[in-house]
């Protein structure tokens, strides 16, 4: 309940100013890319989706930032979403937050727990696209390299000559 000062304003009682500072830091802590939650990898939906369990229980679906990997019913989906589980099923990660989706996923990067990071994997070994409409961050280059790499070594998707992007396969292909 919000509580008078003798002028006769309200203000908010305790709890909510509470509230309010925890979500504020959250938002500043998520903007800049500092919030980092660890857990437990205990799906992998497809390449680059992944729900992951933390020390609390609380369940949470991951979206890699900055990448796109095929759909499961494309060509390279069903590869692109076995070498992320080979990689992160049943292992312990660390998801650096950076957005949350249209879907209410969070969005994020993912740090194995041998510290290599699986959305580059992913990029490395040619199964995703770097998400240039998405990916805004300095790493979004070095990324760009990794993609680059794994096209001229032909790579996964990049055996074939002309792999359809699925933000364009999508468009053709609605759920």
């Amino acid at each position: 309940m919000a509580r008078t000062r003798r002028s006769g304003r309200r203000f908010p009682g305790r709890g909510t100013q509470a509230k309010l500072i925890a979500l504020a830091v959250s938002l500043i802590i998520g903007a800049f890319g500092f919030l980092v939650l660890p857990g437990k990898v205990i799906s992998v939906a497809d390449g680059d989706t992944l729900t992951i369990m933390d020390s609390g229980g609380t369940v949470q679906k991951i979206r890699l930032y900055g990448i796109d990997c095929p759909e499961l019913r494309q060509a390279g989906g069903m590869a692109a979403a076995d070498f992320a589980r080979s990689l992160a099923f049943f292992s312990k990660v660390k998801v650096q937050w950076i957005d949350k989706d249209k879907y209410g996923r969070s969005v994020g990067v993912v740090t194995l727990e041998d510290g290599r990071v699986l959305n580059e994997e992913l990029l490395k070994n040619g199964h995703a696209w770097l998400y240039e409409a998405y990916c805004r961050t300095p790493r979004c280059l070095r990324w760009k390299a990794l993609e680059a790499q794994a096209r001229a070594g032909r790579r996964g998707l990049w055996k074939d000559k002309n792999p359809v992007p699925p933000w364009k396969w999508r468009k053709g292909n609605p759920r």
